[in-house]
């Protein structure tokens, strides 16, 4: 919370206090449970994928979907049920940049991330690529990244670079997986 120095009125920033509506928090969880059901839909209805050809140690070409695709689908599940458990009615703001409720904003910012992560890695490799995407959002999604964002860059960063361990020792070293 922050105090405004013209009014001396106290308002709230950052992106957890931006207004937001039942109807937006529904339609973000509605854009991810439909790719999801897409996702699914292609998973299932590919016979190849699950035919004996991958049985064996090999984890099969279903297994990076299945982890996507149930992440995906939990998430959107996550994100309807705090819609319905948050409902409550939003502030209305004046400004028009406040126009669009939070829950659009970052499924926009993720989407446009998530799109440009493809080209990123090919020019600079997976690993940095995973490492500055999860920093970035790390830093941003804290409750007021400028406030101390010293420590917060610090945080984020430890926090990006152990999920990006992490990803490497499962992929990389577990199962044999290589990214670029």
């Amino acid at each position: 919370m922050q105090t405004d120095s013209v009014t001396d009125e106290t308002t709230d920033t950052g992106p957890l206090f931006e207004t937001s509506n039942f109807a937006s928090d529904i339609a973000v969880a509605a854009f991810f449970l439909i790719w999801a059901i897409v996702g699914w839909t292609s998973l299932l209805s590919d016979e190849n994928l699950f035919s004996d050809l991958y049985a064996g140690a090999d984890p099969g070409p279903t297994l990076l979907p299945i982890i996507v695709l149930s992440v995906l689908s939990l998430g959107a599940a996550a994100l309807a049920a705090g819609a319905f458990l948050s409902r409550r009615s939003a502030a209305k703001s004046s400004h028009p940049a406040q126009r669009l409720p939070k829950g659009f904003k970052l499924a926009l910012a993720l989407f446009a991330s998530i799109a440009s992560f493809p080209f990123f890695m090919t020019h600079i490799g997976y690993l940095p690529t995973t490492f500055i995407f999860v920093c970035v959002w790390a830093f941003g999604l804290t409750h007021d990244p400028m406030r101390a964002p010293f420590r917060n860059g610090m945080i984020a960063a430890l926090a990006a670079g152990l999920t990006t361990l992490l990803i490497y020792a499962c992929f990389d070293l577990l199962i044999g997986v290589r990214f670029p």
